[in-house]
Formats: structure tokens, C-alpha cells, sequence
């Protein structure tokens, strides 16, 4: 008899009426407080993003509410189907906070995670299949066989939105392109 000991889920959708989406998002993403970030302590990343502003409000900011309400149907559709993590019901698990960020030529995340604190999501809202790359995340398990680190890049599009585990690290890689990557992301507990 096979059977797996361990899984690590991964949630992903294609949001309906993107362009509609996407003009909210963008706009949304015009009233954010982006600010440059340089983070020397994982692989020297840098990029553009509000998060630590948002961190820092008591509040949250208007634009992230509108931003949540565009894709809160797909927040809905994860929860029922990602229930069976949850150890409480849906309508108590919530945004715990939400950002944007943009990565310019060369710009990358480092190495990172959210904590165990649920699940995550990234929603790709500039994003060019053929010039960007998606999120790439490292698995907790190093291949059985050689022993190496295992890496995983979920085939992804603009308009695409992915939930995953918040404590699984992950890295956004290096923008190689002249054009801007723009991911809304934001966190659940």
C-alpha cells in the first residue's frame, strides 16, 4: 500500500472578468503608500511595497478594503474549500493584513515567510508569462533521494490568484524584464 506521510496545498484560480479586476486593483495600487525597501539580510532583495506602512496603520487603508472587496469572491471560494484547515469556521477567518508590491528591472523578495499563521495569497495583477516569473517556493522536505532542496514555481498568469501555506518560504526572483511586476498579496488567520 502507497501512501503519502505529508501534502502541502496549494489553492489557485483565474479570476473572471479581469479586466475589470485588474483596473480596480491598478487603481487601487495608484493611492497605495509604496515605499523602497532594501533587505540586506535575505539575498540583498529590494522593492517597492506598502506593507510596513500598512503594518504600522491602525487602520487599514481604504485602498487595501477596495482592493479585498475586487477579489473577496475568491477569498470566499478558498475558504469552503480549503475548510478542513481551519480548526474554527469560515466567517471567523480573516484578512489579518494585505499589501502590494512592485519589483522594477532587477528588483527581488528574498527568501521569506508569513509565519504559521494560516495561508496566504498572491494575486499576479502585472504579470508577464513570458518575461516574469512566478513566486517560487521551497519545500520544508529536501528530495528523499539526493537529499537537495526542492523548489516549486506554480504555472501562473496574469489574472491568476494562489493561496499556500503562510510558514512555507518563498521568494519572488529577480525581474530580469523592463517591465513592472505588480503582485497584490495579503495574509489570512
Amino acid at each position: 500500500m502507497n501512501k503519502n506521510m505529508f501534502s502541502i496545498p496549494i489553492f489557485q484560480y483565474k479570476i473572471e472578468r479581469w479586466g475589470e479586476v485588474k483596473e480596480n486593483l491598478l487603481q487601487q495600487f495608484n493611492n497605495s503608500l509604496l515605499e523602497k525597501i532594501q533587505n540586506d539580510r535575505t539575498m540583498g532583495g529590494h522593492l517597492y511595497t506598502d506593507f510596513f506602512k500598512c503594518v504600522r496603520e491602525n487602520e487599514i487603508p481604504e485602498y487595501i478594503i477596495g482592493s479585498l472587496k475586487s477579489i473577496d469572491p475568491y477569498i470566499v471560494k478558498f475558504l469552503d474549500e480549503a475548510s478542513e484547515y481551519y480548526n474554527k469556521p469560515n466567517d471567523q477567518v480573516g484578512v489579518s493584513s494585505a499589501w502590494f508590491q512592485k519589483q522594477e528591472t532587477n528588483m527581488l523578495h528574498g527568501v521569506h515567510n508569513h509565519g504559521a499563521i494560516g495561508f496566504s495569497a498572491v494575486c499576479y495583477v502585472e504579470f508577464d508569462k513570458d518575461k516574469h516569473l512566478p513566486t517560487t517556493f521551497i519545500s520544508p522536505y529536501n528530495d528523499f533521494v539526493w537529499g537537495n532542496t526542492q523548489y516549486y514555481q506554480p504555472d501562473v498568469e496574469e489574472g491568476d490568484i494562489i493561496f499556500f501555506p503562510s510558514c512555507i518560504q518563498h521568494y519572488s526572483p529577480a525581474n530580469n524584464s523592463d517591465s513592472d511586476r505588480i503582485i497584490f498579496s495579503f495574509n489570512l488567520k
